[in-house]
């Protein structure tokens, strides 16, 4: 799947995936134990450092589960046939890329939300 950015490699702390899947981090915890293709790295301080591969792997993971309704078995031999075997279909990364930018999107409107707040606050103290 292509991954939309600027340049450069780019990663990720365990809550800044949560935030962008939509899942409570513990949900990555287990998904970690649950699927091998799911290996995030740790630091020298021991915090979950997520590739844009993990990433991926992750988004397809909550697919397959949450969109697909695998169970965790059904969902694990998926994601192995689509990553060892066949690759992911067109229709599934098109569809995950829809999902990145209305996240990315909201994000920036809950921003923008925020920061509008603070000029009509600082605006009322004049």
């Amino acid at each position: 799947m292509q991954w939309p950015r600027a340049g450069g490699p780019l990663y990720f702390r365990i809550g800044q995936v949560a935030e962008i899947l939509g899942v409570e981090t513990h949900v990555l915890r287990y998904w970690e134990k649950e699927f091998p293709e799911l290996a995030p790295r740790k630091n020298r301080h021991g915090q979950r450092i997520y590739t844009e591969e993990d990433v991926r792997i992750a988004m397809l993971i909550k697919y397959l589960l949450y969109d697909e309704g695998y169970t965790i078995e059904g969902a694990r031999k998926k994601l192995r046939q689509w990553i060892h075997e066949s690759g992911v279909p067109e229709n599934v990364q098109a569809h995950l890329r829809t999902e990145l930018v209305a996240e990315r999107l909201k994000h920036i409107k809950d921003k923008l939300t925020r920061l509008l707040q603070l000029l009509d606050r600082d605006t009322s103290l004049d």
